[in-house]
């Protein structure tokens, strides 16, 4: 059924292994979802005019969520720590591949090694957070980031320095801080949904967490190409976003920087760059003036 390696090389995949794989691996992710949840949220006994009284609405959910300070800065530490802890996905395994050497049926094994150790962290703070005081969602939050800016730092001083050996540190470092971060902000997602209403927020941290994944592994590989060729985001065409996402429309480069978006803005009430710039230089000449003076 999986994937079966001739001689210890490179690993044979076949259309039917592959599909097999993710049909396996799909119904594990199932079981693993609803045994999980099953019996997490009890249900209240409650008059029906009570209950249609109390019945939340998603435009009341959404509202709940943005007023509350807390569950905002929840909001963009989750999206935040999601899109740079995934911006490595499309870019180390052509890291090690450039710059060492390693060949592909090593650098793909990438994955399952900081993915094994995530497990194991997740298992490891999963059995200390109900046995000791310093466990808690929050610390375990904060740990899994500083673990995971440990393992960037390793990676960084690894392509400094050239060396190799310090790739697989890097990789049990990443795997140990994702899953540090996972079992401390899976349970502030707990701590951070209302009672009666944790399948709404959990929908709504589940989608921020998608889609910041997605923009930080797309967000990798498009910067790693950029840099490589010496180009900036403006210089794409519409041909070339399409070609990381479909999705992308023809106006994404002139809306994906800061810079792009506020050029582009023509508006009474934009930021007008030509005039900031005029006002700048004008700003520039005065001080000269006086320096002069």
């Amino acid at each position: 059924m999986l994937p079966t390696s001739a001689g210890g090389g490179a690993i044979g995949f076949s259309a039917q292994s592959v599909l097999n794989l993710f049909v396996v691996t799909a119904g594990v992710l199932t079981l693993l979802w609803f045994f999980s949840l099953l019996g997490e949220e009890r249900r209240h006994a409650q008059t029906d005019a009570t209950a249609a009284a109390e019945r939340p609405s998603f435009r009341s959910d959404l509202a709940l969520a943005w007023q509350s300070r807390r569950m905002r800065f929840f909001l963009v530490y989750l999206t935040l720590s999601m899109l740079f802890a995934f911006l490595q996905d499309t870019v180390l395994e052509p890291f090690a591949g450039q710059l060492f050497g390693m060949e592909a049926h090593i650098t793909n094994r990438f994955s399952a090694y900081w993915g094994s150790m995530a497990i194991v962290g997740s298992f490891v703070v999963l059995y200390f957070s109900g046995r000791h005081p310093l466990f808690t969602h929050r610390n375990l939050a904060r740990a899994g980031v500083f673990v995971l800016l440990l393992a960037y730092a390793v990676f960084a001083m690894s392509a400094l320095g050239v060396a190799r050996q310090l790739v697989t540190p890097g990789l049990v470092l990443l795997g140990v801080g994702l899953g540090i971060w996972n079992i401390g902000t899976l349970g502030l997602m707990m701590q951070l949904s209302p009672t009666g209403r944790a399948g709404t927020f959990l929908g709504f941290w589940t989608l921020s967490v998608t889609l910041s994944r997605g923009l930080g592994v797309a967000g990798g590989g498009i910067v790693r190409d950029l840099l490589a060729q010496g180009r900036e985001f403006e210089s794409l065409a519409a041909e070339e976003w399409r070609g990381y996402d479909a999705r992308f429309g023809a106006d994404t480069g002139a809306r994906i920087t800061s810079r792009a978006s506020v050029g582009r803005r023509r508006t009474p009430q934009s930021t007008r760059p030509e005039a900031v710039e005029r006002a700048l230089a004008a700003v520039r000449a005065w001080a000269g003036a006086r320096r002069d003076g």
